[in-house]
C-alpha cells in the first residue's frame, strides 16, 4: 500500500476559501480524503461559512475516510 496522508483542517478550509498555493490544490487531488473525526469538527466550526461552502464541505466529507481518534491513528497507522 502506498503513503497515505491525514488531511489537517487548515489545508480544507484553505481550498474551500481558495487560498491555498498551487502546489498543495495537486497534492490534495492526487491523495485519497483521509480526516479525524478532530479535524470534521474543527471545518463546520467555522460559522461564518455561507449555505454553498457548508454544502460542499459536507461532500467533501461525504466521500472522505473519517476516522475516530486512537493511538494508532496518532502513531499514523491507518
Amino acid at each position: 500500500m502506498g503513503k497515505r496522508y491525514l488531511i489537517d483542517s487548515n489545508a480544507i478550509i484553505d481550498f474551500f476559501k481558495e487560498t491555498l498555493p498551487e502546489n498543495g490544490i495537486q497534492f490534495l487531488f492526487n491523495i485519497d480524503p483521509i480526516i479525524s473525526i478532530i479535524t470534521f469538527i474543527e471545518i463546520f466550526a467555522n460559522v461564518k461559512a455561507g449555505e454553498k461552502e457548508i454544502r460542499e464541505l459536507q461532500n467533501f466529507c461525504s466521500i472522505a475516510t473519517v476516522y475516530n481518534v486512537n493511538i494508532e491513528i496518532a502513531l499514523g497507522d491507518y
